[in-house]
């Protein structure tokens, strides 16, 4: 009995204090540690004029970074390694972290947390998130810098799944793809490596296609870039449009408004029948009790955006007022579905 009470409150105050990991992880990428150690350990004296910290105050924090296994630390020496766990938080690491650390800890994704209380009786969080009533990217279209870790961050986020994603549905069958909202080109760049006989277009806000970096392969030809907002209208073209990780970034008026902009260029084609809208989202489950990011994920939505992570059925119900059905649905390995969807007829 001893053991498993001191087990439960051990862990209880892991969950009290893990947002202090939080923020030495953030410190740790915002500093550009794991790049400073990259080629090699360096002593405290060096990293405390690279980071213009004063030396006393970096080995207090180095020490928590060695708890959580980012570097090894020699006490008698003040040297400091870089581990291979840290890797992960270096700038050019292929899986590379870093800027998702970033984001997560930054002021405008950090604080709203702290209001969780006001958040929950209120109802909403206007008034308590910078990014509740527009969304990050108009929250963050005249700070050129943060929206470079907001962009980098996604594509931290998604470096592992877009292949897998991509893998997982025939888009061979299509000649056309549009990526609503497909900022900085990860997802259809995997789609079109996939498929050499297809091209694509990213279609997003202007200042989020200015800092897109496109492949230097024969891929690029296949790539077209396209300014707009699909809160405004959506290009004609595609014969196939995907709205990745889009949905739960919004309200459900929102939502409904961005997929009747999508119906609306769907339907002025003759070949409408044809046409299809894949929604590439995690699926809130039904089983309350068991183990999901999900949840934290629709938390977080609702905190910073009022967005919210949906089960199938609220799917399901919210895509037939906008005059669509679901074709199919694929579970991917990477936890997040594809829906497929068409127009009614």
């Amino acid at each position: 009995m001893e053991q498993t009470q001191e087990a439960f409150i051990d862990r209880m105050r892991g969950l009290i204090y893990g947002n202090w990991q939080t923020c030495i992880t953030y410190a740790f990428a915002e500093l550009g540690l794991a790049d400073k150690l990259q080629d090699g350990a360096k002593n405290l004296e060096y990293l405390a004029g690279q980071t213009a910290i004063e030396p006393k105050n970096l080995f207090r924090f180095l020490r928590c970074c060695e708890q959580l296994q980012f570097i090894n630390l020699d006490v008698a020496t003040k040297e400091i390694t870089l581990t291979e766990f840290g890797k992960y938080l270096q700038s050019n690491h292929p899986y590379s972290q870093r800027d998702a650390a970033k984001l997560n800890g930054v002021f405008y994704r950090y604080e709203p947390w702290g209001k969780i209380l006001d958040v929950l009786k209120s109802g909403s969080s206007d008034g308590f998130s910078d990014t509740h009533k527009n969304g990050s990217l108009d929250y963050l279209k005249d700070k050129p810098e943060l929206l470079e870790v907001f962009q980098k961050a996604m594509t931290n986020l998604s470096v592992i799944e877009n292949e897998n994603i991509a893998k997982n549905y025939d888009f061979s069958i299509y000649k056309h793809i549009i990526d609503i909202g497909g900022g900085h080109g990860t997802f259809i760049k995997a789609i079109l490596e996939a498929n050499p006989s297809i091209r694509g277009t990213i279609f997003d806000l202007k200042e989020t296609l200015a800092s897109v970096k496109l492949p230097i392969e024969a891929i690029t030809e296949r790539i077209t870039l396209q300014e707009g907002d699909f809160f405004q209208s959506v290009p004609t073209e595609g014969d196939i449009y995907t709205l990745k990780n889009i949905l739960h970034n919004w309200p459900e008026e929102k939502v409904k408004h961005i997929m009747k902009n999508v119906h609306l260029a769907i339907s002025s084609s003759p070949d409408v029948e044809q046409k299809r809208v894949l929604v590439i989202e995690h699926l809130m489950s039904d089983d309350t009790s068991a183990e999901s990011i999900v949840p934290w994920m629709d938390m977080n939505f609702f905190i910073l955006v009022g967005g919210q992570d949906r089960t199938l059925q609220e799917y399901t119900e919210l895509f037939a007022c906008c005059g669509y059905v679901i074709k199919s649905l694929v579970l991917t390995k990477t936890g997040r579905s594809i829906i497929e969807l068409g127009i009614v007829s």
